[in-house]
């Protein structure tokens, strides 16, 4: 296992998706909800952020060359 590219991935999705800084926002938007109302709407936007990142990982190369739009812009 490459650790290195593992430690890069790793740290740039994490700069992306931004947890400690998302936080906060989660429990005030859900604040009204019930844990389990909480709970859901955490697995869901968890799983629409990872399916977003996914679809991009695959098909972001696709989308660039569709669109004229290169690495660099």
């Amino acid at each position: 296992m490459n650790w290195r590219a593992f430690g890069e991935t790793f740290v740039t999705l994490f700069v992306i998706t931004d947890p400690i800084g998302n936080a906060p926002i989660f429990v005030s938007i859900t604040r009204k909800l019930t844990p389990r109302q909480r709970q859901v709407a955490a697995m869901r936007a968890l799983l629409a952020a990872g399916a977003l990142i996914v679809g991009f990982a695959v098909f972001g190369a696709l989308i660039l060359r569709i669109l004229p739009v290169s690495l660099g812009s």
